[in-house]
């Protein structure tokens, strides 16, 4: 009776772990890259559409090809790391994060630093 005790308690604790583990599988294993990139490249995801954010662009026009047109996945190499946004409303640099599995394969594997992966914009910082 003990080992039939035993064994249903074992089972339990995998089945919650389980259940744990697939709640949070889209978190596990992304990877952020902090630094903030002033020179990007980002596409949708059928690669139909570009856009290269320009430090002149306001706030406004850079949240509708990001977040409105879904512009956001990297689509070479960023470079020119700006940690110093100090004007109004405008376009300084992005932070991307590793894009979710099922990402479609138009998006392309981009090799940030050592990490090569499919990037998608987790964050832009304005200048303030």
């Amino acid at each position: 009776m003990k080992i039939a005790k035993l064994s249903f308690a074992l089972v339990i604790a995998v089945l919650a772990i389980g259940v744990s583990v697939a709640a949070n599988a889209n978190k596990l294993g992304k990877r952020t890259i902090t630094a903030c990139y002033e020179v990007v490249l980002l596409q949708n995801s059928a690669n139909s559409a570009t856009y290269a954010p320009a430090q002149t662009d306001l706030a406004s026009f850079v949240n509708t090809q990001v977040v409105t047109n879904q512009i956001k996945f990297l689509k070479q190499a960023p470079s020119t790391i700006n940690d110093v946004c100090n004007e109004t409303d405008r376009f300084c640099c992005a932070i991307f994060t590793e894009a979710p599995a099922g990402t479609p394969a138009t998006v392309p594997n981009v090799t940030i630093g050592a990490v090569t992966a499919k990037w998608v914009v987790q964050s832009i910082k304005l200048h303030n």
